[in-house]
C-alpha cells in the first residue's frame, strides 16, 4: 500500500488538551454511514491513525479527528475520533475543537452571536453553539445530541470484529454530552501543520515511545 502523501492537520488546544484534527490528505474514507466509515478505518487503514497519533508525528495522549462529510441531514461536518491508543465514540472536547475550527475559518455560514455547527458522529450528532462577534470564535456550548435506536443498531453492526492492534475506548453506545448535562468550553487554534507519510520512511506507520 502506498503511503506516499501529504497530510494536513490543524493544531488545537481544547479546555488545556491537546487535539489534531486531520483536515486534508487521507483517502476518502469508505462507507455510507459514520460508523461503517469508523469501522473501515479499524478494520482496513488503521495505519492512517497510527502514522499521525504515534511518535515520531504524535505521542501518548494525543487526540484527534478525522473530518469527513456528513451524511445526516442538517448536518454541517461529519468526524472519527482517534486517538493514540485507537478510536472512541464522542469526546466532548474534540466537537469544540471542530466547532471552532469551523467557524474560525468560515467553514459555516457565521451567525452573530453564536453560531450553530452540527456534526455528524458515528451513532449520533451533536449540536455546537460558537461564540462569533464578527471576528473571533470564542466559548463553545454544546447541546447535544440526537441518538435513535436505528443509530445505536447501526453502531453496534459496524464496530463488531475490529482489526487487530486497532482499540475501541467505551461501549457500543456512544459516550457524550446530553441535554441534561450542556457543557461549555473553549478551543484555541495553535497553527497548521503538514505531514510528510512516505511507505520507505520506517516510521511511516508511528511507533510507541
Amino acid at each position: 500500500m502506498k503511503l506516499n502523501r501529504m497530510i494536513e492537520t490543524v493544531e488545537m488546544h481544547t479546555n488545556g488538551r491537546p487535539f489534531r484534527l486531520v483536515t486534508r490528505g487521507l483517502p476518502k474514507l469508505a462507507g455510507a454511514t459514520l460508523a461503517e466509515r469508523r469501522a473501515w478505518l479499524e478494520h482496513s487503514a488503521d495505519h492512517w491513525r497510527r502514522a499521525l497519533l504515534l511518535a515520531p508525528r504524535g505521542y501518548a495522549g494525543l487526540a484527534g479527528g478525522f473530518l469527513t462529510e456528513p451524511v445526516s441531514a442538517g448536518a454541517n461536518l461529519g468526524m472519527v475520533f482517534v486517538d493514540s491508543d485507537g478510536y472512541f465514540e464522542c469526546d466532548d472536547d474534540g466537537v469544540i475543537a471542530l466547532a471552532t475550527v469551523a467557524v474560525a475559518l468560515g467553514w459555516v455560514e457565521r451567525v452573530a452571536p453564536e453560531t450553530r455547527v452540527v456534526i455528524d458522529l458515528p451513532g449520533r450528532i451533536a449540536e455546537a453553539l460558537v461564540r462569533w462577534d464578527g471576528d473571533h470564535a470564542g466559548a463553545v456550548r454544546l447541546a447535544d445530541a440526537q441518538v435513535s435506536a436505528e443509530a445505536r443498531e447501526a453502531y453496534a453492526r459496524a464496530v463488531v470484529g475490529a482489526a487487530p492492534g486497532a482499540q475501541r475506548r467505551h461501549g457500543v453506545e456512544p459516550a457524550c454530552t446530553t441535554e441534561a448535562q450542556q457543557r461549555t468550553g473553549h478551543a484555541r487554534i495553535c497553527g497548521f501543520a503538514s505531514w510528510i507519510i512516505d511507505e520507505g520512511d520506517p516510521f511511516a506507520y508511528g511507533c510507541i515511545v
